[in-house]
């Protein structure tokens, strides 16, 4: 966190394998290294932090067949998968984490700015900040990774696709920031 440039220093981490605890611990570094650009506070980078580390927790109570499926998910299978970040904020909660910004944040970091996300359809700013930054960070390290059904994209692809086709989903001043750290 206090590094001159905490990317680099952190980048050795990054493979483009996936696995749900490297993941989570890959978005959560993103996201806390996102948020020290935008200023945030020390306390809302901690937040951030757990936020990163928690935010697929509830992807443990999924069956295994759909995690690892290798062609896309159906309708039925999908909507199992969107219940994870409600399982996830109870997790949370199991553990004993009662701070609204943190469960807020592993609730709504599947929202997307134009209303299409889930769990609660939220729009534009009824999304949370700490949900905005998680969401971008999620998404460029679920891009950059191999899946069972897709290979990884670069990081160049990855960060064109968040800029040019999600555009209207993630906050610009966002992805902009994460274009500049890398």
């Amino acid at each position: 966190m206090y590094a001159k440039d905490p990317l680099r220093a952190v980048l050795p981490c990054f493979e483009n394998t996936y696995d749900d605890p490297s993941h989570n611990v890959k978005v959560a570094i993103l996201s806390v290294i996102l948020g020290r650009t935008l200023n945030l506070k020390n306390i809302q980078l901690q937040d951030l932090a757990i936020s990163g580390i928690l935010h697929d927790s509830g992807k443990a109570y999924l069956p295994k067949d759909i995690l690892d499926k290798l062609t896309s998910l159906d309708p039925i299978e999908f909507e199992r998968v969107k219940q994870h970040s409600r399982k996830s904020y109870e997790v949370a909660k199991e553990l004993g984490i009662h701070k609204v910004q943190i469960l807020n944040a592993i609730l709504h970091h599947h929202e997307k700015l134009d209303g299409t996300g889930y769990p609660d359809e939220l729009v534009g700013y009824e999304i949370p900040l700490l949900s905005q930054i998680l969401s971008v960070c999620d998404i460029f390290d679920a891009l950059t990774t191999d899946r069972t059904y897709r290979p990884h994209f670069t990081t160049y692809d990855a960060l064109k696709m968040m800029k040019t086709d999600m555009h209207h989903q993630l906050n610009e001043q966002y992805v902009n920031n994460l274009i500049a750290l890398l």
